[in-house]
């Protein structure tokens, strides 16, 4: 083997780790900062010879921030060491998640956490019985690792045959509550020390042990309200675990004087938020289509407020401290949550700490904290209630096949685990519209989604547990071109659909994910006490650029075992449609009319849950099967017209034109049965005729986009709607030359040209995690040598939320407005450590929504091409990104510009 030229590009730019202050809100959490403070007491203890040698805080080993707590113990021989943590009770529910992070000599620690039964009496101390629910082991000898207790009542009901028959039949868990935290460090004799870091629990509805009144925004204080509520307030949202809780049951039904009713916890619902950023619509209209929630980016007036209390709709806000102002209760009072800003990164994080702790210090109703950052997320979610990930788009390299996995990975970064929304586009990207633009593809920024995409990507969002769901657009949703109409009509299909499901997605609980069946199904469920909500989607792969067409023959899925008979429904434009589960081998099955993208069934024997499907499934049917309708006839228009365009430089398909004149034929008899009022045969044809438009989509973008060896290649590649573009640009290319390359040191064969000419490195290293950028001259692609950037990992493991990465930027390159700029490079990833290692190859001019992702080790080179047009006068640069541990290299990277 050749000899590596070991040769850093540059110095680092290490980030530094941000050291934040306690968390605020319904959330309890401990960093052990405060050194003069010892917060886990001795409580009992069967051992022999026990001597704690230390316990004290620990400014040099600690989990995050800059301090933990450490004991250090010698004993002899036993099986309980027990501390504890007091904490103020919290009620015992579902969604309670406990977590603290440990790092010991030896492994054998437990958590535990004592529950009290206020209506259970202990017969030998004559008090509430006290019962202990028993939580992670630690495993890790000499390593940081979180242990946690989660679905605490879901775990102790399952257990009641148990305690009744220890405790007698009266036995009663009415009123449990949690009121300490145990951890049992005793891991056998000899001398051990443990550290103690970030406490937290999520879901902590705090409680008064006599009368468990709930503590939330609209608490009464000293016996009476508090002055600065406003006088028609009615209770707000506010974050409990994993689940946004929303107004009470009777929310104008106020207590009147000291002697009155408290609120309680069970007189509050859980809800779920249809989001629309607001790009100037009317809040009449935006409800009209569904939306219950609006989220603003300027502050909230008067006319605004009482318009939206009027409506009935939520806003979302950003506070008025970033104008200078302080909150007035009267002029906010609709304001859901505080916003406190989007696409938000690391060097961010001071700022927006201060914001919130001022935002928090100065609002009377506590209201929760939302932001939507790109980076850095465990961090930010320590600052903010909600955390929102936006979602790139369609068009580039994120399958949205794998969406549900994409936020999931995301939630597992979340420090709270609690609260998560998720924002979608209902457009393309602004980084390809400008780009087709530019080549002469009139109307490029309204080139209108297939609904069918806007429909799973909805769906795969929901079945993965979020609590809020906004819908972005680049432009006003209420324009009233066709395309605009065509989108409002798909997004209150959606919303419809979601309003129907929404007990499931406001409360449900992700359960189990079916494995992959041999017909391509994959299943995700949402379960309540009892009923379930199962997602049936048709795995595809390229969704994100062209959704294709299905079978039409009735499909036989497996699901989940589940327990007892229940009614099974699937959900669609007209109604209810009840199935047959049958048995299999260790499981049901269930038969589907007709495939479909996605399948809404519900799983129940709850008569609640039955008649909230009737009530809002039955009065609202014509309007949506004619919702249903007009999304098919304007898709046929839209596809119609893009083909024609198709159809001039290509020789006509006659298959093609069989579908086309299929899809016309069933729409026209849907629109005969509409009339009929036979909404049940009008869903059949109306699938149908969507079927084969999406035959038709399918069949002409991979025609297209075939030559490319990715469809990120070229925005004219990006889905069927972008098609037109390509013709421009091959009617561009061909009226000049390429130039000559214009990037110094692409062919990485000299480090002192790289530095010369600009190249810049970017490393985050996290943890113990380094990152080095070298020349290797280990079987380059061309020359003598590639440039390799490797992350490797020294001491502890790297937690997945630390997110290392290494960037290196190019030296930069003049482009005019107008210019088709080509570049080329050779890559591969060598070594990866897991789903989240990635090299990742984007310009300055495509950004995420043309990327390259290299996610897959190989071991030989994969050639990237790309042709980008220049949307204004600027630098263009090209970015390599190594991120999560691994190890990649890249070689022979040319920039040439056509030449007129």
């Amino acid at each position: 083997m050749s000899k590596s030229v070991r040769r850093v590009l540059l110095a680092s730019c290490v980030v530094v780790p941000f050291l934040f202050s306690r968390l605020m809100g319904a959330e309890v959490y401990d960093g052990f900062e405060d050194a003069s403070k010892i917060h886990w007491v001795l409580s009992d203890h069967d051992t022999s010879g026990l001597r704690i040698l230390q316990h004290r805080h620990s400014g040099r080993v600690f989990h995050t921030g800059a301090g933990s707590e450490s004991i250090e113990l010698d004993v002899g021989y036993g099986t309980q060491l027990n501390f504890r943590y007091a904490i103020k009770p919290i009620w015992l529910n579902y969604d309670i998640d406990i977590s603290v992070w440990l790092k010991s000599t030896s492994p054998g620690a437990q958590l535990k956490a004592e529950v009290v039964l206020p209506n259970t009496l202990d017969a030998t101390r004559k008090k509430p019985l006290r019962i202990p629910i028993y939580g992670e082991v630690y495993d890790r000898h000499g390593q940081w690792q979180r242990l946690s207790i989660q679905n605490s009542l879901e775990t102790f009901q399952k257990k009641l045959p148990v305690f009744r028959s220890q405790y007698g039949s009266n036995f009663d868990i009415k009123g449990a509550y949690i009121s300490h935290l145990v951890l049992n460090l005793y891991v056998g004799r000899g001398r051990t020390i443990t550290w103690i870091d970030d406490l937290a629990i999520q879901g902590a509805i705090t409680v008064d042990e006599t009368q468990h009144v709930f503590e939330g925004p609209t608490a009464l204080g000293d016996g009476g309200l508090d002055k600065s509520f406003p006088s028609s307030t009615v209770a707000l949202p506010q974050v409990v675990g994993s689940q946004l809780v929303g107004e009470f049951q009777a929310a104008t039904i106020r207590p009147s004087g000291p002697g009155s009713p408290q609120p309680k916890a069970t007189d509050r619902r859980p809800m779920f938020l249809r989001i629309a950023r607001h790009r100037g619509e009317s809040l009449r209209w935006l409800k009209s289509v569904g939306f219950n929630a609006i989220l603003l980016d300027r502050p909230v007036t008067l006319e605004m407020n009482e318009e939206a209390k009027s409506l009935g709709v939520w806003l979302i806000a950003p506070p008025p401290h970033i104008w200078g102002r302080t909150i007035d209760p009267e002029l906010t009072s609709r304001v859901a949550l505080w916003w406190l800003g989007d696409d938000l990164r690391e060097t961010d994080l001071p700022r927006i700490q201060k914001l919130a702790h001022q935002v928090r210090n100065d609002d009377p109703f506590r209201r929760a904290i939302g932001i939507s950052p790109s980076e850095s997320i465990w961090r930010f979610s320590r600052i903010a209630d909600i955390i929102m990930f936006r979602f790139p788009g369609l068009g580039g390299d994120e399958e949205l096949a794998e969406l549900s996995e994409w936020i999931s990975r995301r939630q597992l970064q979340n420090f709270r685990r609690g609260v998560t929304f998720v924002e979608l586009p209902t457009d393309f990207p602004v980084e390809l519209t400008d780009q087709l633009q530019l080549l002469g593809m009139e109307g490029a920024g309204e080139a209108p989604l297939a609904p069918e995409q806007l429909q799973v990507m909805a769906f795969r969002a929901v079945a993965s547990g979020i609590r809020g769901l906004c819908l972005q657009a680049n432009s006003r949703l209420d324009q009233t071109t066709s395309a605009a109409n065509a989108r409002a009509a798909v997004i209150e299909l959606i919303q419809s659909d979601l309003e129907i499901i929404e007990p499931w997605l406001a409360g449900g609980r992700v359960s189990e994910r079916l494995s992959l069946s041999s017909n391509g199904h994959e299943i995700r469920s949402l379960r309540t006490d009892r009923s379930t909500l199962l997602f049936v989607f048709s795995r595809r792969t390229q969704q994100q650029h062209v959704i294709g067409g299905l079978a039409e023959t009735p499909q036989q899925v497996v699901i989940p075992p589940y327990g007892g008979n229940p009614l099974v429904h699937e959900i669609s434009s007209y109604g209810l449609n009840r199935l047959r589960m049958q048995r299999v081998a260790g499981a049901r099955s269930i038969t589907l009319p007709t495939e479909s993208h996605v399948a809404l069934i519900t799983l129940t024997d709850d008569p609640l849950a039955m008649q909230h499907l009737v009530r809002t499934t039955n009065p609202g049917q014509q309007h949506r099967t004619e919702l249903a309708f007009e999304v098919a006839a304007r898709t046929a228009e839209h596809v119609d017209l893009i083909h024609q365009q198709i159809s001039r430089w290509s020789s006509p398909d006659p298959q093609i034109e069989r579908w086309m004149s299929d899809a016309r034929g069933n729409l026209m008899q849907a629109k005969a049965l509409i009339k009929s009022g036979d909404f049940r045969h009008t869903n059949v044809f109306i699938q149908r005729a969507l079927n084969r438009l999406s035959h038709i989509r399918e069949r002409d973008w991979r025609d297209t986009s075939s030559p490319f060896p990715r469809p990120q290649t070229t925005a004219a590649a990006a889905g069927f709607m972008t098609i037109p573009g390509h013709l421009m640009f091959r009617q561009n290319i061909s009226q000049g030359n390429w130039g000559g390359n214009v990037l110094p040191g692409g062919n990485m064969e000299s480090l002192d040209r790289l530095l010369g000419s600009g190249w810049q490195q970017h490393v985050n290293e996290r943890g113990s995690a380094h990152g080095v950028a070298s020349l290797e001259r280990n079987l380059p692609r061309g020359g003598r040598s590639s440039l390799q950037l490797a992350l490797r990992q020294k001491g502890t493991p790297v937690m997945a939320h630390e997110e290392p990465s290494i960037r290196i930027v190019t030296a930069p390159i003049r482009v005019r407005a107008g210019q088709i700029i080509q570049y080329r490079c050779a890559a591969q990833l060598l070594e990866s450590s897991g789903s989240e290692t990635r090299l990742v190859v984007r310009d300055s001019i495509g950004g995420t929504a043309q990327q390259w992702s290299f996610r897959e080790t190989s071991e030989d080179w994969e050639d990237v091409m790309a042709y980008r047009v220049a949307t204004k006068d600027s630098e263009f640069q090209i970015e390599l990104v190594l991120r999560g541990l691994g190890r990649a290299r890249v070689d022979e990277l040319e920039i040439r510009i056509l030449q007129r």
